[in-house]
């Protein structure tokens, strides 16, 4: 085989291997594949603040459009560098799937919190959403997320 054989089997080879890369990813989640309860992941618990490593760390979303949450970590509703600690919070409200920048997520509306009384409402925050497969986790950066800490949540089936 001369070179532009080689060359022309090389990118016939490249563009396969790119369609097959793509359809491996996930597609966008649906409200049917988010509704239910969801929890802190075992592993996450070991880099939240201490205060919220025992708490239920549990969303509830509703196919409604509403949530429960219960002791989710102070740090999902307001979250800055140099921040240390910030108290579990519960609460209810909305949600609805989104978009954040060009990623899936889910965008939590708090109508009502109990926790500190810093927090006003309504109180905006996301959830992103990583499709891996058949497996969906929703996570959200403590602090910079350029440090790595990734809190993730798994569906309780």
């Amino acid at each position: 085989m001369d070179d532009s054989g080689r060359l022309r089997a090389l990118l016939v080879s490249a563009l396969l291997c790119l369609t097959v890369l793509a359809g491996c990813g996930g597609r966008d989640p649906t409200t049917d594949d988010l509704v239910g309860p969801w929890i802190i992941t075992e592993e996450s618990r070991s880099i939240l603040p201490v205060e919220s490593r025992a708490a239920s760390g549990k969303l509830t979303l509703e196919r409604n459009g509403n949530f429960v949450s219960e002791g989710l970590p102070g740090e999902l509703l307001y979250s800055m560098p140099g921040m240390n600690r910030a108290t579990p919070v519960s609460g209810t409200g909305t949600w609805k799937l989104g978009k954040v920048d060009s990623d899936a997520a889910i965008l939590l509306t708090f109508r009502a919190i109990n926790g500190p009384t810093e927090y006003k409402v309504p109180n905006g925050t996301q959830l992103l959403i990583d499709n891996l497969g058949r497996k969906t986790v929703l996570y959200f950066f403590l602090n910079d997320p350029d440090a790595g800490k990734k809190v993730d949540l798994r569906k309780v089936e």
